[in-house]
């Protein structure tokens, strides 16, 4: 997901840089401004997700690890 979406972001890198400029400025350039936003919102949202989604997994693997390891340092 993380490639498929920097990907596609990265290909809406042009889109982006004229928006800057201004929503006017980026319609006169031809740019789908309601797309553009739409796009980045949804890939933002799926990589905020998968990064939550990610770190949680991380802790539910490595804190039993953590705690035997303490465990043995305390005895």
């Amino acid at each position: 997901v993380t490639i498929i979406a920097g990907g596609v972001i990265l290909s809406l890198k042009r889109s982006l840089e004229i928006l800057l400029l201004g929503e006017e400025t980026a319609v006169s350039l031809g740019v789908n401004t309601k797309r553009t936003k739409l796009l980045i919102i949804i890939l933002s949202v799926l990589l905020i997700a998968e990064g939550i989604i990610n770190f949680t997994e991380l802790l539910i693997i490595q804190i039993p690890h953590v705690i035997s390891y303490v465990a043995v340092i305390i005895q």
